[in-house]
């Protein structure tokens, strides 16, 4: 893990190959949903028992585990464009990182109804798909795949950390 985050620079190391997930290589384009993410994301994560550094020395949150924003933009453009999916994605892509993931991660995941106010959570679009079909179970979809192989991966990564 060390490789991935260096504790002096708020460079991530490259996690991503473009070649095999392309959708995580690229950044969303910055939209009004960018900016509402950021916004619900500091509210959030000031009231969260977790520390959240930011380049430039600004941290939120009620101290514990550390999660290390490394790029904020794109952090914020992959969460307005993606939700949950977008926040997997982004640590996929190195704009964020955490010494103790499993840490970080239990934290949103007990907060989960939480993250987004009710209101907002009505105005959710659910995603369009491409294609005749919407992705299911027997016919998943290019995209699912990506996901669940960049799933396994921060699984693997998770699991086999010393």
């Amino acid at each position: 893990m060390s490789d991935l985050l260096n504790r002096n620079s708020h460079r991530p190391a490259p996690l991503v190959n473009p070649q095999r997930w392309p959708d995580i290589a690229n950044v969303p384009a910055a939209s009004i949903k960018a900016t509402i993410a950021r916004v619900l994301f500091r509210r959030v994560a000031r009231k969260l028992p977790l520390r959240v550094e930011f380049p430039g020395g600004e941290v939120l949150g009620r101290g514990g585990p550390v999660m290390r924003i490394l790029r904020p933009a794109a952090f914020y453009r992959r969460i307005g464009a993606g939700g949950l999916i977008g926040f997997g994605e982004a640590y996929m892509a190195g704009d964020w990182a955490a010494h103790d993931l499993p840490g970080v991660l239990t934290i949103f995941a007990s907060q989960v109804s939480k993250l987004v106010p009710p209101a907002l959570q009505r105005l959710r679009v659910p995603p369009r798909y491409a294609g005749s079909r919407a992705p299911s179970a027997r016919h998943p979809g290019k995209r699912a795949d990506q996901h669940l192989t960049a799933l396994r991966s921060v699984q693997r990564l998770v699991l086999d950390f010393p």
